[in-house]
C-alpha cells in the first residue's frame, strides 16, 4: 500500500516488493545480494547467531515482544549462549 499511495517515490526511494514464497529463503535473498533488505521472524535471530551475515535492524508490525529468560544458574548472558539450549516458547494469540 506504502508504493501505491507513493511513499517511498516522496522519499526519492525506488522500491520493488517481491511477494513471499514458501520455497525462497528470505536470508539467501539478502545474502546473495538478489534483495537488498528482507522481512522475516523471529527465526532470524538463530540464522545471525548461526553465523548468517546479516544485520537484524528493527521489528516491525509487532504485535508482542519476544522475550527470552534464563535464570542465574544457566549462565546465560548474551544471545549466542542460548545456542544448543532447549527453549520454551509461549505464544499469545
Amino acid at each position: 500500500m506504502a508504493k501505491e499511495k507513493g511513499f517511498y517515490k516522496a522519499s526519492g526511494l525506488d522500491v520493488d516488493i517481491k511477494e513471499y514464497r514458501n520455497d525462497i529463503s528470505t536470508v539467501d535473498e539478502v545474502i546473495k545480494t538478489h534483495a537488498s533488505y528482507g522481512v522475516g521472524r523471529s527465526s532470524l535471530i538463530v540464522d545471525r547467531v548461526d553465523g548468517a551475515a546479516i544485520k537484524l535492524l528493527f521489528p516491525a508490525f509487532q504485535s508482542s515482544a519476544t522475550v527470552f529468560l534464563a535464570t542465574k544458574k544457566f549462565g546465560i548472558k548474551n544471545i549466542q549462549d542460548f545456542k544448543n539450549k532447549k527453549l520454551w516458547v509461549y505464544l499469545i494469540s
